[in-house]
């Protein structure tokens, strides 16, 4: 007698079309699953020291002179990822700013750390120019711009940086705080809440915001 028999004498079923297919499916929406950052258990909205993307900044940088550039480029904020996955920033945008400064918009670049050419906390204009020629020569769009530094590496050569674009609409001043950080793993959107970065830009009736940039 030829063929496999399982106990009981029964031979196993072929594998139809439609049981081909159901597995199939089955194993696309486990990829699914994975790539959609579902698997780590990350809040939605989160806060930048903690979640999938990780953001640290204490960064509170004050522009006191009023007759300066009405454009600056402030940074800097580094992130990394704790897992395996990259993540794709999609926007970076104000939690909360005054109506007194205009958001310009974020640029994203890897930094090497070996270099000489790093970021400080404010430069003229927006992307940063000196002696008229662009201050960095590989800043690019932060839509799209993709993280794969990992937060547990001890010794990182390049590291990504973003930097944001303020312009001072008048001479009242106003002040930045926090920015939002959109970001996606695979299908899905998460935003990571950067609460200790702070832009103050002093004018004419914004005292507080010098005290709070010195504070």
């Amino acid at each position: 007698m030829s063929g496999l028999r399982l106990h009981g004498g029964a031979y196993p079923r072929p594998l139809t079309t439609g049981r081909i297919l159901i597995r199939v499916l089955l194993l696309i929406v486990v990829a699914v699953a994975l790539l959609s950052g579902w698997v780590y258990g990350v809040d939605r909205v989160h806060d930048a020291d903690g979640g999938y993307l990780r953001i640290a900044s204490g960064s509170r940088v004050g522009v006191g002179a009023v007759h300066g550039p009405d454009r600056m480029t402030f940074g800097q904020l580094s992130p990394c990822i704790a897992g395996p996955w990259p993540v794709t920033i999609r926007s970076v945008r104000p939690a909360r700013m005054d109506s007194g400064v205009e958001f310009l918009g974020a640029r994203a670049r890897l930094r090497d750390v070996r270099g000489a050419n790093k970021m400080l906390g404010a430069l003229y204009g927006f992307p940063p120019m000196q002696d008229g020629r662009p201050f960095f020569d590989d800043l690019q769009p932060v839509e799209g711009f993709v993280v794969t530094r990992r937060c547990r590496d001890d010794d990182p050569t390049m590291i990504p940086d973003i930097v944001i674009g303020l312009h001072r609409v008048d001479g009242r001043g106003g002040t930045l705080d926090g920015v939002l950080v959109d970001y996606q793993i695979g299908l899905r959107w998460y935003t990571a809440k950067v609460k200790g970065f702070s832009v103050s830009w002093c004018g004419s009736d914004a005292v507080e915001y010098c005290y709070q940039a010195g504070s």
